[in-house]
């Protein structure tokens, strides 16, 4: 396992090699569920491998914005 304090030197290592302005453990949960989103994930698989209780907060990670719009409507039959 990784400790709380692993994760912050990888994530400080992270921000110097890449040089980021910002960067936090959280933007890699919002990543996880863009990028499970944008490969078609069903909305409730996400919810239950973000471990979050309500569909509510789990939208509020979908980061796709204007393409998840675009996507839906290439969807349609005509």
């Amino acid at each position: 396992r990784i400790s709380t304090m692993g994760i912050g030197c990888i994530i400080r290592q992270i921000i110097e090699e890449c040089r980021l302005e910002h960067f936090t453990p959280h933007d890699l949960r919002r990543t996880f569920a863009t990028t499970l989103f944008d490969i078609g994930a069903d909305q409730l698989a996400v919810k239950e491998l973000m471990g979050h209780t309500s569909l509510n907060t789990t939208a509020i990670y979908d980061r796709r914005g204007e393409k998840k719009k675009i996507d839906a409507i290439k969807l349609l039959p005509f």
